[in-house]
């Protein structure tokens, strides 16, 4: 990219050299991958020129992601932990206040969830975690936060928004959840919050 073009000439012009700079290229075919480039000047045949060394680094980049993804979300529900849930709320709420803009977050708490557990066993339960997280992200703008507080408790988190468009956003997640149904063994488990 040219950020990334500008970072390294910047780099090369201080020093005259650069060592392990991460950075995305596009092949000829126009498919991009992360390459860590490492670039000395020196002079060829009385000419100033510049060695590169460019090693492939995707498959880092991906583990990298995937690690990332693994500290932040909550593997069962594809919530965001709690840490990251209120990492992320703490910057939010800041934005909020620096430019004195409406925020609201409400606790999503599932009704009677330990007798599924006892029931059904914690696999299901499980299940039913997994349906309801992603039926609270289904009913959630794309910038807003959902993490999981713990247990069968949720937390959501509306930037820019009202109490009454918040209450709005509270009603459709709580009547979406109470619409699903997960089912196990003939039986058609729904759960309400």
């Amino acid at each position: 990219t040219p950020g990334d073009r500008e970072r390294l000439n910047a780099s090369l012009d201080a020093h005259g050299s650069s060592e392990s700079f991460g950075i995305e290229l596009r092949r000829a075919d126009g498919s991009t991958f992360w390459a860590d480039i490492s670039a000395q000047a020196m002079p060829f045949e009385g000419t100033p020129s510049m060695l590169y060394g460019i090693h492939d680094i995707s498959r880092q980049k991906q583990i990298e992601e995937q690690l990332r993804e693994l500290a932040t979300t909550d593997s069962l529900t594809g919530t965001l932990n709690r840490r990251q849930f209120f990492e992320v709320a703490e910057e939010e709420l800041e934005r909020a206040t620096r430019y004195d803009k409406s925020t609201a977050m409400f606790m999503l708490d599932a009704d009677h969830f330990k007798a599924v557990n006892d029931r059904f066993g914690h696999v299901v339960g499980d299940r039913v975690l997994a349906s309801m997280g992603a039926t609270i992200r289904s009913e959630l703008r794309r910038f807003d936060l959902v993490g999981r507080y713990g247990g069968e408790e949720f937390v959501v988190l509306l930037p820019e928004t009202t109490i009454q468009a918040a209450t709005v956003t509270a009603e459709r997640i709580r009547t979406s959840v109470a619409q699903r149904t997960v089912e196990t063994e003939g039986h058609q488990i729904g759960m309400t919050i």
